[in-house]
């Protein structure tokens, strides 16, 4: 049910002298959820009781004691994300505080256990996209899955923002498919991003024919709807059954940790993480296990090499035995 959620609308008005906050989540059954005063108590009801899920949370004015009654509902993690959203500073402070934040109830793996595509499938994908679609799209491809920009960030990509001398791609805006305007990026912190050289061959492929980099072939730059038709021949013909972000942005996370063996924190930076690197770590990294103990054994035998060698029962000596005056025979 949770999962069918689209987006928030938000509306105000005036009840019995209390004012009315009431965000609403759209569902796909027509199920929302909503919340209100009621006199000394705030109210939240979520879903339909017929149907069997729903959730209804009160909370005293005074003493701020919350009540719950919930039956049926998918998962704390869309709760916890619902209620963040309504308690945020964009949002208005529609309510004081998340009351579902502390639960001690986990989380979901989310994408942690999903595995991006190879390099090869990914190179793939992108000479599918230059026989079926146009350009452009096989250069959106080619940057997102190469440095690991967000969908939308591409989608607003200028070409006043590239920097060929520096290597750089300044990131100051991105497309927001739910407002289908112009907005700050996803941490509204403006950054530079690597200008890799996969991306940069792609970009020195497209022609300068407007302000965007990627545009469709009526001249407007790239939307989810717009590209929607050309990703979903791509990954047919190539057989990827993942999702564009899998491929893209979340490869390219991937591809810095285990071919690149980059640090977490330098991977962070790329992504515009704000972190330190725990999301990289967390989500993005999938550190490939035989990669890793191919690393300890290869580790062990470089210093396997550089033991000293013994000759029946003595040991030869080396600069480091003798590094202090000790003698073997």
């Amino acid at each position: 049910m949770l999962s069918d959620c689209r987006a928030w609308s938000r509306d105000a008005a005036a009840i019995g002298g209390h004012a009315k906050y009431a965000p609403v989540l759209e569902l796909q059954n027509g199920v929302g959820i909503e919340a209100g005063d009621m006199g000394d108590q705030r109210a939240v009801t979520l879903g339909k009781r017929g149907d069997g899920c729903f959730l209804s949370l009160s909370m005293c004015r005074e003493c701020r004691a919350v009540s719950v009654e919930i039956a049926a509902v998918d998962t704390n993690a869309h709760l916890c994300s619902m209620f963040n959203d309504a308690a945020s500073v964009k949002a208005g402070r529609l309510i004081d505080r998340n009351p579902f934040q502390k639960l001690g109830i986990s989380r979901g793996k989310g994408r942690r256990d999903q595995q991006p595509p190879t390099e090869q499938k990914v190179w793939e994908m992108i000479a599918h996209a230059r026989k079926l679609a146009c350009p452009s799209f096989a250069a959106w491809l080619q940057v997102a899955a190469f440095t690991g920009l967000r969908p939308g960030e591409l989608d607003a990509l200028r070409w006043e923002r590239i920097d060929f001398d520096r290597h750089r791609i300044v990131v100051a805006e991105q497309f927001s498919a739910a407002t289908r305007a112009f907005d700050t990026p996803k941490n509204h912190l403006r950054r530079e991003s690597p200008l890799t050289a996969h991306a940069r061959d792609a970009l020195l492929g497209l022609a300068r024919d407007g302000e965007f980099c990627f545009v469709s072939l009526r001249g407007e730059h790239w939307t989810p709807s717009s590209r929607a038709y050309n990703w979903k021949a791509v990954r047919a013909a190539a057989g990827w059954e993942g999702s564009l972000y899998l491929a893209t942005r979340h490869f390219a996370g991937w591809y810095m940790v285990n071919e690149l063996e980059m640090s977490s924190e330098d991977v962070a930076i790329a992504l515009g993480h704000q972190d330190g690197g725990n999301l990289v770590r967390r989500l993005y990294g999938h550190r490939d296990k035989g990669r890793a103990l191919d690393r300890i054994i290869d580790a062990y035998a470089t210093r396997a090499e550089n033991r000293p060698k013994r000759q029946g029962s003595s040991m030869v000596a080396t600069s480091q035995q003798t590094l202090f005056g000790d003698t073997y025979v």
